[in-house]
This record gives C-alpha cells, sequence and structure tokens, in this order.
C-alpha cells in the first residue's frame, strides 16, 4: 500500500545524488538502482531527470579521461538515463521553460528542441555504451554546454543578488545579509522561512 503522502509524487535526484551513487563497484551500482526503482514503483512515484542535472553530468565530460569527475559522471549518466527508463517523458526542460510552460500553456518550440537534444545526446552516449572514444570524438558538444551552463549559473546568481540581497539590504557587497545586524538578519529569514 503506497503511503498517502507519496501517491503520484515527482521526485528528481541532484547531480551529486547520481554522483554518490557511483561511488561503489559497477555490481552494486546496478543493484542499488534496481532497488530504488522497485520502491519507487511500489509507492506511485515517478522519477524525472531535471535539464540542469543532466547538463552538469554531460559538461564533465569535456574533463580528461583520467580525471575523477569525468569518471564519476560518466557513470552517473548511466544511472541517471537508466533510472528515467531512457524515456523523454522523464526528462525534465529547463526550469525557466518549466516556469513559461506554467504562464503561457505552452513551450518556445526553439528551447525546447535545444533541451531534447540533451537528452538525445545522453541516449547517443548510452549507445554507444559509455565508450570513452565516442566520448572524446564529441569533446567540442561538451566544452559548449559546460561554457552555456557556467554563463546561466553566473545569470542567475547574479539575478538572485540583485533582486533577492540587494532587496534586503541595498548596502550589500556580497552574499552576507546584514553581516552586522543580527536583528534586521532575523526578520529577513522570518520571511523567508514564511514565504
Amino acid at each position: 500500500m503506497t503511503p498517502e503522502h507519496l501517491a503520484n509524487k515527482i521526485i528528481f535526484f541532484d547531480t551529486n545524488c547520481y554522483r554518490f551513487l557511483t561511488r561503489t563497484d559497477a555490481s552494486s551500482m546496478k543493484s542499488n538502482l534496481a532497488k530504488m526503482k522497485q520502491k519507487e514503483k511500489e509507492n506511485g512515484i515517478q522519477v524525472h531527470l531535471t535539464y540542469l542535472v543532466a547538463s552538469e553530468l554531460f559538461t564533465h565530460l569535456a574533463d580528461p579521461i583520467e580525471n575523477q569527475n569525468y569518471q564519476e559522471c560518466k557513470k552517473a549518466l548511466s544511472i541517471a538515463i537508466e533510472h528515467v527508463d531512457k524515456d523523454y517523458k522523464n526528462f525534465d526542460l529547463n526550469p525557466e521553460y518549466e516556469f513559461y510552460r506554467f504562464l503561457f500553456s505552452t513551450l518556445p518550440e526553439k528551447e525546447r528542441e535545444r533541451d531534447f537534444s540533451l537528452f538525445s545526446a545522453i541516449l547517443k552516449i548510452d549507445e554507444s555504451g559509455y565508450n570513452d572514444k565516442y566520448i572524446k570524438e564529441n569533446n567540442g558538444s561538451f566544452e559548449q554546454t559546460k561554457e552555456y551552463i557556467q554563463t546561466q549559473k553566473d545569470s542567475w546568481l547574479q539575478l538572485m543578488f540583485d533582486r533577492f540581497i540587494k532587496k534586503y539590504d541595498p548596502e550589500s557587497k556580497g552574499w552576507k545579509v546584514f553581516e552586522n545586524d543580527e536583528q534586521k538578519k532575523a526578520v529577513v529569514l522570518k520571511e523567508i522561512i514564511t514565504a
């Protein structure tokens, strides 16, 4: 019997969850994934892979083969793709487009194609058996994705700083809100918690 609070839920694993699952031998990795999928199925839980998680793992394929990030992210991608049953319907778009869909009940077509092209590229890597030679032949794609993701993160952080931190503390010169004023800091914290 599925606990009511879990039924029909969609969950997302973050990048580090998938990376953590790789820190064991291949047999245990597969066994752990099978157990998770069985529990999710028993509890009516759907698993989705977010664009951000997929792209973060994907970008590390630009690292040198002997690099730990490359090895871990290559394995983590294989787990992530298997976790969502290699199905496009379980691949979530860039959060900005999800918000766009919420507002307008549609998606900008060009962006949707770009997001799904990442999933297609990952499936091609999967079809290659995560072959290092195949991956390195396509290194340019990983470099471009890495630059794009970093640009997106930088602009998001700047936006958060401009719209959130500066809203509460216009004099802030960094991420610390009211660095020397505990009372004002407590007001901000309360507002965040109750928002």
